[in-house]
């Protein structure tokens, strides 16, 4: 059917409507950079600019091949503290009374080794502290091997874990002056070598939230003895995001983003711009969020549709880039039309200047990637 020969635009709406308009496209646009930046922090591994494919199969698909306590300790820190998302900031986000301890211990070391050694330097308290929350990643490391192993009895009742040949390696367990793992946790095992005390490093930063005296949610989740902990080292089949959240964002999506989508599709449908380009790109965003939602639900039962929430995500962003600039451009008249232009240059550029000035900054330092084993620590 063909449109009427006199047809109502955007630009013929009085021009404060049509202000109005363009105030909203914007907002809409700046929202959705913030949802954006929400959606790094939430997903994105540390160190990456946005979720990559990886994060995405591991959000909506699930692990293959990982037990629950190694997925909680390998999850990014940026992932809730709780059992769906992450655990290890248990270990790698120290109390600041606990920092200080730490870091006194390793200058004290330092201080009796210059007594007996006059030409050896002690490091500097920035130099300990980083090397203190290295030694911290040692536990983590020694409990994620520990698992990968099959979670043996016998290193967890007698406390004495000698571990792989490569976290021997990675811990240089065999090196008494300077392994990496906090010295608390460090024994002797039969044959005189070092080991991990793994039962020890689970009561001091687990169980005193996961023991049933506790009180609390953790509470009802006792790490306190083998039996306990046995269920959580077995390998879980992937199940994804959970259906609790799963709904939950399904119907923030919907029923919010819904409506948005919806005003800046009409807005789109509204401009002097050919038919068939309305036609597209008025629905398109609607219809690519819930192909993105579709997807969200169906990815827990194929790997292949976790991925496709890259295509359909791009989708739905392209779309609403699309309608916001169409629309913007379409409210005004040429000259107006240069003046909307020079507008979303300068919004565009404030929104830049914001985000590297103000939020990167604080991303970086949220995003702060795990000190690697990489990284030796100062020796004579």
């Amino acid at each position: 059917m063909s449109e009427p020969a006199s047809k109502f635009t955007l630009i013929d709406l009085p021009l404060p409507a049509r202000l109005v308009l363009a105030a909203f496209l914007i907002t809409v646009g700046i929202g959705y950079l913030s949802a954006l930046v929400q959606l790094r922090v939430q997903h994105a591994s540390n160190g990456e600019a946005m979720p990559g494919v990886e994060d995405v199969r591991r959000v909506f698909h699930g692990v293959e091949g990982m037990s629950r306590l190694e997925r909680l300790l390998t999850a990014p820190m940026t992932l809730p503290f709780n059992g769906e998302g992450q655990m290890q900031s248990a270990i790698m986000e120290p109390s600041e009374a606990e920092k200080k301890r730490e870091v006194t211990a390793l200058l004290n070391k330092d201080m009796a080794k210059q007594q007996a050694y006059p030409d050896f330097k002690p490091r500097s308290k920035e130099e300990l502290a980083k090397l203190a929350l290295q030694m911290r990643d040692g536990e983590r490391l020694a409990l994620i091997d520990w698992v990968k192993a099959g979670a043996p009895v016998g290193p967890y009742t007698k406390d004495e874990y000698s571990g792989t040949d490569k976290l021997r390696a990675d811990l240089q367990l065999d090196d008494d002056d300077n392994p990496l793992v906090t010295e608390q946790f460090v024994t002797k095992d039969n044959a005189g070598k070092n080991a991990v005390q793994i039962q020890l490093i689970f009561y001091t930063r687990c169980v005193r939230c996961h023991r049933e005296s506790a009180g609390g949610f953790p509470a009802q989740f006792p790490l306190d003895s083998y039996d306990n902990l046995k269920p959580y080292t077995s390998v879980e089949k992937p199940s994804g995001m959970s259906l609790p959240k799963l709904a939950q964002s399904t119907h923030v999506h919907l029923l919010g983003f819904a409506v948005l989508w919806c005003m800046t599709g009409l807005i789109f449908a509204c401009t002097g711009l050919p038919g068939w380009i309305r036609a597209i790109f008025g629905p398109w965003t609607l219809i690519a969020q819930v192909a993105d939602i579709a997807c969200w639900w169906l990815a827990g039962t194929d790997v292949r549709f976790a991925d496709a929430i890259m295509v359909t995500g791009g989708l739905v962003g392209l779309g609403l880039s699309i309608q916001i600039l169409g629309g913007c451009l379409c409210l005004f008249r040429r000259g107006g039309w240069f003046l909307m232009l020079i507008v979303l240059i300068f919004v565009g550029f404030g929104v830049a200047t914001v985000y590297f000035k103000a939020v990167e900054p604080r991303l970086k330092s949220g995003h702060a990637a795990t000190p690697t084993l990489v990284e030796k620590p100062y020796s004579t």
